[in-house]
């Protein structure tokens, strides 16, 4: 039997391989295969079976509280208007730092009309916002380097 390249034009994986047989038995079922963690009962009520707990046998009321409460995600109500809350929080933060960033543009810009040099005034923003020893130290290793290199 040959096989015919598929017709999309992609690659076809199995072409590697011989086909494989279906022998029609019925399959064996696996050792240790989990069965249904939820399994209805005759009087209407629904057991829920977790791995490590005890079972837990809810009544339709019962159940549908707990559903209105999780989500298709499974997060709750409240775990959702939480992570809402963050996100919303967060959009507002970032709006607020473009708008600070607009502004500090437009200083820099003001100062560059009235004829400062914007990149010495950036690095004196830069340098103001580090600890003063830690500043003297930077400019001691910048002036031991500056000498090594041959400049006066």
């Amino acid at each position: 039997m040959t096989r015919q390249p598929p017709s999309d034009g992609g690659v076809d994986m199995a072409a590697d391989y011989p086909p494989v047989k279906d022998s029609g038995a019925p399959r064996k079922k696996r050792a240790g295969r989990k069965k249904d963690p939820v399994s209805d009962n005759a009087d209407g009520t629904v057991t829920i079976t977790m791995p490590g707990r005890k079972p837990v046998t809810l009544t339709d009321k019962e159940l549908k509280q707990v559903a209105d409460k999780v989500s298709a995600n499974g997060l709750t109500k409240a775990a959702r208007e939480r992570l809402c809350n963050f996100v919303s929080r967060i959009e507002n933060l970032e709006e607020e730092k473009a708008e600070v960033a607009e502004q500090i543009k437009d200083v820099y810009g003001e100062a560059k009309s009235v004829g400062c040099d914007t990149k010495a005034l950036r690095r004196v923003i830069r340098e103001r916002k580090l600890d003063p020893h830690d500043r003297r130290e930077q400019l001691d290793l910048f002036e031991i380097y500056w000498e090594v290199a041959g400049n006066d």
